[in-house]
């Protein structure tokens, strides 16, 4: 450990009145009236504590225990200091609070740390190997760090303690466990690790420092904010960031968001402590500033901040537009005070924010597809007709969302071919679905990348994604795969599902092309086996099937497309007549119909009582036509599925009342309903007191392992619902060994078990529980006919929102009961 972590030792005496040892170590000269006293205390058993006259002062003393301390991971830093031991053995003091004044405590005081607090010596920061006869003690203290134990991680250190483990042995076992987390991209583990004595600035058995690892592994712009955080927590030295303005920009954006107006002073105290000149704080692919940023975002606290801070503003892009011209002329109004008056741009000059992502996308070089606009035919799209917005008197919400339609090449047969078909279907059906459509100002929101949404650390597409915040952006991705037969998969990794969550972007895919083929019977259960891979089961991820247009009522489902999706859509028609042939085709257009309807009800500063991504797909979900849905498999193309007549597909009604098929989902979406039922819901939430706009959440339990009750054939794994809420979708992780695959069922309190579609590394997204209302306390049960690993998190993910949402309305209104 290289320092006290958050120590903030404040107006310290060696002695107080009770002649308890106490420790003058730090004095902080803030705005308070009298002084802070920090009382290091030694108990009979030999422990020492921390004690502090003020609980705004985090009080912590690493490598001991300490009862009565509040954890300081869990806390913002109201007020602290820490010391450090640089790299020559000498301890120095560290504060990101302006008016905090450290003294270095002199040689007597650091020989008493040193001593008392085991901080590091200068010997420390190096590797330190541990002991043979401590490696499987090792083992297990590394292994309870990695699955974020602290119960078990503080009784391995009273064990320590117990059979007299010299500092040195201490020291050794907790950097492995730092050192593991950081190499096995847990990096979250790793403040656990250094909360309890881990050295931060040792050296792995390789020579190379956390800093290194962290940007091997994570690649410079996660690592950055890691270090960032490392510094608000324990003081690490950042100073190597300030020439780094690209990655500050990029931890600026990514986070201002989710910061609270009263926080974001401690927020800009830590970049504060990495630079002071704002004006180098650009994208400089773009020249995008943060004004332009705060604009796009509608953010008026950073507004504020620059407008108080930056003292060379500049409110202009790469090409000389102004932030400004990011938002429509009429919804200007708040943002014009913070710029020179003489500056603001005219009327006529406003571009979308996929203006922005283009420019990024090709200043880094990144293979975009163009998108062909020559080709759009509106019969070719005669399935779908404009939405008619005329009535709804709707205020512009000052939201342009974009397109992506991203394409891995590697996987991508006929190469541009198929990624220039996907895209012109993106924007054939959003001329169509628009009122007066032209192709010049539908392309500018449709952008086309030869890419996958898998997220590798030098994907352009990754980069992309990982800066959007509150903008509304859409991908849709054509090129699925099961890889591999489920018998023989792999399991998830959950912070990679952390890390995919973490950004803020809708996620259309395709269902899959395989039919029948990916129905697996495993232990007497058949199920549809899904798609692998974590960005397949992203948290904003829909699922869509194949139809063909018959007529006005009538749909033909294509025999290919797998399975329960969320929702099918209608494929449109290619050259001379015949249709496109593919869930490829599908995504594109049901993408470009929540692209098209976030345009008219996505929320904005402008527009509070719009609507979320889960309003839409639920009204989607609502009013999808499941009724004449032709199961063709008779047809002359499709006489390898000659199973016998056609028949219309079976329409069963799920625990909520919806009306829901195993071919469809939902059934086949409908725009012009979808957008009545989302008007109603705007509706309903401007003018009802009880009806609240919709704010989604994600309530995940840990399905309980230990000692599954074991019920006939199935073994029983319970979780407890915490907050009441209606549910959009349902995500779980049902981890196996490798080689012992099963098949798992999900219950809900006592209704009848559900058949879960598993995919090969154990997760599933599941779309046919939707509407269900929870209440905090139901119980879910996983039904397995084998048990879970032990080694993997099992979980449950309910996606839900608040039940004054106007999803519940929208519910009632639909449901047959």
């Amino acid at each position: 450990m290289a320092g006290f972590g958050l120590l903030p030792l404040t107006g310290c005496n060696f002695s107080n009145d009770n002649g308890e040892t106490t420790f003058p170590f730090l004095e902080s000269k803030t705005d308070r009236a009298e002084k802070t006293y920090v009382t290091l205390r030694q108990t009979e058993d030999g422990r020492y504590i921390c004690e502090s006259s003020d609980e705004n002062v985090v009080c912590r003393i690493p490598n001991e225990d300490q009862d009565n301390a509040p954890d300081a991971t869990k806390q913002s830093p109201l007020t602290f200091v820490t010391v450090n031991v640089t790299e020559g053995g000498e301890l120095i003091c560290n504060s990101p609070h302006e008016g905090v004044v450290c003294n270095v405590p002199d040689e007597a005081q650091q020989r008493f740390a040193k001593k008392y607090l085991d901080i590091p010596t200068k010997n420390q920061n190096r590797y330190i190997p541990v002991p043979e006869e401590y490696r499987d003690i090792s083992s297990d203290y590394e292994h309870d760090v990695y699955y974020r134990d602290e119960d078990e991680v503080r009784k391995h250190e009273e064990y320590f303690k117990e059979q007299g483990l010299s500092a040195e042995a201490r020291q050794a076992i907790r950097n492995q466990a730092l050192f593991y987390s950081a190499e096995v991209h847990v990096t979250e583990n790793i403040f656990i690790a250094i909360q309890y004595g881990a050295n931060m600035y040792a050296k792995n058995e390789d020579g190379k420092t956390l800093r290194e690892v962290l940007i091997e592994e994570e690649g410079e712009s996660r690592a950055f904010a890691i270090f960032l955080e490392l510094y608000k927590r324990y003081g690490y030295d950042i100073q190597f960031l300030a020439n780094e303005p690209d990655l500050i920009f990029d931890y600026i954006t990514q986070n201002i968001n989710d910061i609270s107006p009263e926080k974001i002073d401690d927020f800009f105290a830590v970049i504060n402590a990495v630079t002071k000149d704002f004006s180098i704080l650009k994208d400089t692919r773009t020249g995008i500033s943060l004004y332009h940023f705060a604009v796009l975002n509608e953010n008026e606290e950073l507004l504020s901040y620059l407008q108080k801070y930056d003292k060379s503003p500049d409110p202009y892009d790469a090409k000389g537009r102004h932030a400004l011209s990011y938002i429509s002329p009429q919804n200007r109004a708040p943002y014009k005070k913070y710029f020179d008056a003489e500056s603001l741009p005219s009327d006529e000059e406003y571009y979308t924010s996929a203006d922005i992502y283009e420019a990024q996308l090709i200043a880094s070089g990144a293979p975009i597809i163009n998108v062909p606009t020559e080709r759009y035919k509106r019969s070719h799209f005669d399935m779908y007709t404009p939405i008619s917005y005329t009535s709804y008197g709707l205020p512009d919400n000052a939201i342009s969302p974009t397109l992506l339609v991203a394409e891995h090449p590697t996987l991508n047969w006929g190469s541009a071919a198929h990624h220039k078909n996907t895209s012109h279907v993106a924007l054939g059906v959003d001329i169509a679905i628009t009122e007066s459509g032209t192709n010049q100002s539908n392309s500018k929101n449709i952008i086309g990348i030869a890419e996958s949404a898998i997220g590798y650390s030098d994907n352009h597409l990754t980069t992309l994604l990982n800066n959007n915040n509150d903008d509304y952006l859409i991908v849709s991705s054509s090129m699925g795969t099961r890889w591999g037969a489920y018998e023989y998969g792999y399991n998830y990794d959950l912070d990679d599902l952390y890390r995919m969550d973490k950004r803020n972007f809708v996620y259309y895919n395709s269902a899959g092309n395989e039919g029948l083929d990916p129905i697996v019977t495993v232990d007497g259960i058949t199920f549809s086996s899904q798609d692998s891979g974590t960005y397949f089961h992203y948290r904003k991820m829909v699922r869509v099937g194949a139809v063909e247009y018959k007529d006005k009522d009538t749909y033909a489902h294509r025999p290919y497309s797998n399975l329960r999706p969320t929702f099918c859509a209608a494929l449109p028609f290619a050259e001379r007549g015949s249709h496109f042939q593919g869930t490829s085709f599908t995504a594109p257009a049901a993408a470009a119909i929540e692209r098209n309807l976030a345009d008219k009800f996505a929320r904005s500063a402008a527009f509070p009582e719009g609507v979320t991504h889960d309003d839409i797909v639920m009204a989607l979900i609502l009013t999808a036509k499941k009724e004449l849905l032709n199961n063709e498999k008779d047809t002359v193309e499709d006489s390898f599925f000659n199973f016998g007549k056609s028949s219309y597909a079976e329409i069963f009604t799920n625990v909520a009342g919806i009306e829901m098929t195993n071919e469809c989902g939902a059934g086949v979406i409908q725009p012009q309903r979808a957008a009545d039922l989302l008007n109603q819901m705007v509706k309903w939430t401007k003018e009802n007191a009880n009806i609240n706009p919709t704010e989604p959440f994600v309530d995940r339990q840990r399905l309980v392992k230990a000692n599954p009750t074991k019920q006939g054939n199935f073994y029983e794994y319970e979780a407890t619902v915490s907050k009441s809420g209606i549910l959009t979708s349902l995500r779980a992780g049902i981890p196996y060994e490798y080689r012992a695959r099963g098949a798992a069922m999900i219950q809900i309190n006592n209704q009848e078990p559900l058949i879960l579609d598993l995919s090969s590394s154990g997760l599933t997204n599941e779309f046919r529980l939707v509407g269900q209302e929870f209440t905090a306390g139901d119980k879910i049960k996983i039904l397995s006919t084998k048990p879970l690993s032990e080694r993997e998190p099992a979980f449950i993910d309910l996606n839900m929102v608040q039940p004054s949402s106007p999803i519940k309305p929208a519910i009632q209104e639909f449901a047959q009961r």
